[in-house]
């Protein structure tokens, strides 16, 4: 179940309750915590965020901020690390202005801090470091992979004459009768629990009327990239509609 906005200001409450105020007798102020990436080039700049798990900053007024990547609401365990990680930021800035910059804040200090919430939490949420750990890379690059592109799951493949392949959404039955009259080798439909790894996703289905074109004219460079990476076992990960004989 994805994790939504109000469950980082629910996390933001606890930490700032059960790390500094028990434990650093701090409160942390109110914050504005979110996840477009247009509100954060507003304030931060221009950066690839698709790479970034988290901002924080006080700005001129005093008031927190959280930038969080909208990836993380997939992940309470990656949420909940960059949330107290961004935190600690804030009061590292609070307790030590002379240091608030957003991209210098890994200092002694910071440090310092975030080894005593690993040491309180770690075993939840992980080491809370400068950097991410490769199960925290692997995790959003996996989120990323799921958020650009669609599943081949419970979809057609098309089998080309020259052995390569083309997925397709949906097919009626007409569509189908065109499809075998055609020099095409076969129909598909892939299993709906095939596992979800960059072969088996795409960025975009055929249209019919692309695949029509596809037989008829051949397929283009353009149209042949976009589905390059398609790696299936069409005997085990797929259920035979109809195979030319």
């Amino acid at each position: 179940m994805k994790l939504t906005l109000m469950d980082c200001h629910n996390l933001y409450k606890f930490f700032n309750k059960d790390f500094f105020k028990d434990e650093f007798d701090y409160s942390l102020g109110r914050c504005h915590i979110f996840t477009d990436r247009k509100e954060a080039e507003s304030i931060f700049g221009p950066d690839d965020y698709s790479k970034i798990s988290g901002i924080s900053w006080i700005n001129d007024n005093g008031r927190n901020l959280i930038w969080l990547n909208p990836l993380l609401l997939n992940n309470k365990k990656l949420l909940c690390n960059t949330i107290l990680h961004e935190m600690i930021h804030l009061y590292d800035y609070a307790v030590n202005p002379e240091i608030r910059n957003y991209r210098k804040g890994h200092g002694s200090y910071w440090t310092k801090i975030a080894n005593y919430a690993t040491a309180l939490y770690g075993d939840y949420i992980g080491k809370i470091d400068q950097f991410g750990d490769s199960y925290e890379k692997d995790r959003l690059d996996h989120y990323k992979l799921m958020d650009s592109t669609k599943t081949l799951s419970n979809r057609y493949i098309i089998l080309l004459r020259s052995r390569k392949i083309v997925p397709v959404k949906k097919l009626n039955k007409r569509q189908i009768a065109w499809l075998k009259s055609t020099n095409i080798r076969g129909i598909f439909k892939v299993k709906p629990n095939i596992e979800q790894t960059r072969s088996t996703r795409v960025k975009k289905y055929a249209t019919f009327d692309m695949l029509k074109s596809v037989i008829e004219n051949g397929i283009s460079e353009e149209q042949e990239n976009l589905y390059r990476d398609i790696s299936l076992n069409l005997v085990d990960s797929t259920e035979e509609i109809w195979v030319k004989s």
